[in-house]
């Protein structure tokens, strides 16, 4: 079974995965205060198919919720993995958060 690890490049301004050392994906954001704005999820094309997105994602959503911040969901994918793992939704700006129907 292969290892994963996401890791908040706070220099560059993304969160990275890597699975078993090679890195597998890229989420970037913006970031204003303590908003996150998640524009981006990118999954290197032999890692597609395996759950490496949702994984990334979750990992960013967590650090995130621990630093105290929120999110702009402005990446489509984001909040397709909210919609999965509702303990989420807080994290998503309010005006986002009925924009998007997240509870």
């Amino acid at each position: 079974m292969a290892t994963t690890d996401v890791h908040h490049d706070i220099s560059e301004s993304r969160f990275e995965i890597k699975v078993d050392g090679t890195r597998a994906g890229v989420l970037r954001y913006q970031l204003d205060g303590t908003v996150y704005d998640l524009q981006h999820t990118d999954v290197d094309p032999e890692f597609e198919g395996h759950g490496i997105g949702t994984q990334l994602v979750l990992g960013a959503l967590r650090e995130i919720e621990e630093l105290g911040g929120s999110i702009i969901p402005t990446c489509p994918f984001i909040p397709h993995v909210i919609s999965q793992h509702p303990e989420f939704a807080p994290l998503v700006t309010g005006t986002d958060r009925a924009r998007l129907g997240l509870s």
